[in-house]
């Protein structure tokens, strides 16, 4: 008689965690659980603009690796090398040892965020606000672009 098969659910992150370990190893990120709290260890600001890339170890050793990041800016590198002293010890306290004993900060913008810009409509009484400031320009170039930031700022608020 044939054996039945009897199939069990598994949920997507045990099947993919066959396939994603032995990648995460490879980088030294320790199961890649850096990766998926990213934004919590470092908060949500950093977390817009650096990405780790990998976790280099000394040799035999999981303990004071060197955290190698990408930063989409010099202006962001600057921010993440004011702050590297507390995020050593924010990514120590996660792991719950000393993981990280430095970190490396490479300037890329491979990983720069796109940000979507929000498309709005003003309302009426707002372009009419708008437009009677701009009724003493007579230049229609420069009216257009008051115009346009007038319009950003009334958006933005």
């Amino acid at each position: 008689m044939a054996q039945r098969f009897r199939r069990q659910l598994r949920s997507l992150s045990d099947i993919t965690k066959e396939f994603t370990d032995p990648l995460f190893d490879k980088q030294g990120f320790l199961s890649g659980s850096i990766l998926k709290d990213w934004s919590m260890i470092v908060g949500e600001n950093h977390a817009k603009m650096v990405f780790p890339e990998k976790i280099s170890f000394p040799k035999g050793k999981n303990i004071d690796g060197v955290l190698y990041v990408n930063v989409e800016s010099s202006g962001a590198a600057l921010l993440f090398e004011h702050a590297k002293g507390d995020i050593i010890h924010r990514i120590n306290s996660y792991y719950g040892y000393s993981a990280i004993s430095g970190i490396r900060i490479k300037t890329s913008h491979r990983y720069a965020l796109v940000v979507e810009k929000k498309r709005g409509v003003l309302s009426v009484e707002e372009e009419k606000k708008i437009n009677d400031h701009l009724i003493d320009v007579e230049d229609v170039e420069l009216k257009s672009i008051l115009s346009r930031l007038g319009a950003a700022i009334a958006l933005n608020k």
